[in-house]
C-alpha cells in the first residue's frame, strides 16, 4: 500500500475480486471509484468501472436527443451525442495506449468534453428540451466528472510517486 506526502495510507484494499481481478478503492469520498492494480491482470478499458458509467451516460444521452426537436438533429442534438461518446472513448484510448502520462492526458480529455456535455445540457434544459423526467442525465454526467477526478488524482499521484514519465504502465 502507497502512503500519501502525510504518510497515510491513500489507496485501501477493498479485498474484491472479480474475474481473478484485484480491486482497489481510491478513497475517494461521494462516488464509487475504483481502479484495478496496475500489472495485476487488468485486461482493459471495459474493466474500469468509469468507463462503464462514461458508457450508460452515452446511452442516456442518445436515449435523450430522440425527443428534441427535429430542428435540432444536426445542432444541438448532434453536438451532445459527440460529447458524450468523446468520454468513454478517451478514456478508453488512453488506456489502451500504456502510458501513464498518455493516460493522464487522455483521462484531461476526457473531462474536458464531460465539460462541454454538461455545457450543452444546460443549454437543453434552457431551451426547454429536458423534463424532469429525463434531467437524470445531469446527474449520470456529474457521476461521471466526480469519478474521472478521482482517477485522475490517483493516476498523477502515481505518476508522482514512482517517477514512471512517459514509459509507466498504464494497463
Amino acid at each position: 500500500m502507497r502512503k500519501n506526502w502525510k504518510g497515510k495510507d491513500r489507496i485501501q484494499d477493498s479485498g474484491q475480486t472479480k474475474a481473478g481481478l484485484r480491486i482497489r478503492d481510491s478513497g475517494f469520498r461521494g462516488a464509487e471509484i475504483r481502479i484495478a492494480e496496475w500489472g495485476s491482470g487488468m485486461h482493459g478499458h471495459k474493466d474500469l468501472v468509469v468507463w462503464q458509467k462514461a458508457m450508460d451516460l452515452v446511452i442516456a444521452v442518445y436515449q435523450l436527443t430522440k425527443s428534441f426537436p427535429k430542428s435540432e438533429v444536426y445542432g444541438l442534438a448532434s453536438q451532445i451525442q459527440r460529447a458524450a461518446v468523446s468520454v468513454p472513448s478517451n478514456i478508453a484510448e488512453g488506456h489502451g495506449l500504456k502510458q501513464t502520462q498518455a493516460y493522464a492526458r487522455h483521462l484531461a480529455i476526457a473531462n474536458g468534453s464531460l465539460t462541454e456535455l454538461e455545457t450543452q445540457l444546460e443549454i437543453a434544459r434552457r431551451l426547454g428540451y429536458l423534463t424532469v423526467d429525463n434531467e437524470s442525465v445531469i446527474n449520470q454526467a456529474g457521476e461521471v466528472g466526480r469519478m474521472l477526478a478521482g482517477l485522475r488524482r490517483s493516476l498523477q499521484a502515481r505518476i508522482q510517486d514512482s517517477g514512471f514519465g512517459t514509459q509507466g504502465q498504464a494497463g
